[in-house]
């Protein structure tokens, strides 16, 4: 295991909590939500090399997150996953 390091970028982020991280599929890039929940909501932020640990928030437009998400998670599926879950509920249609 490599020593523990500092990340920078999140050394002046305070008020959030609720993170959960996920690899996007088919690229060399995670993403970590974390709740301001004093204001704000969720946000992503994005990281593509561990070795340099610096997070990029996204930029608002670039992204889209239901209305008013709550604590929660994100799971990987595949794509015959997702065909499946449409079959059986249908497309989403709102929040």
């Amino acid at each position: 295991m490599l020593p523990f390091k500092k990340v920078k970028s999140w050394q002046n982020i305070i008020g959030v909590e609720g993170p959960t991280s996920y690899k996007l599929n088919g690229k060399d890039e995670w993403i970590l939500l974390v709740d301001y929940f004093g204001a704000g909501g969720y946000s992503p932020y994005s990281i593509k090399d561990f070795s340099n640990p610096e997070y990029t928030k996204l930029a608002v437009g670039t992204y889209s997150l239901p209305s008013k998400p709550r604590h929660g998670t994100v799971m990987n599926i595949t794509a015959e996953e997702y065909k499946s879950i449409i079959s059986a509920y249908g497309e989403l249609t709102g929040d």
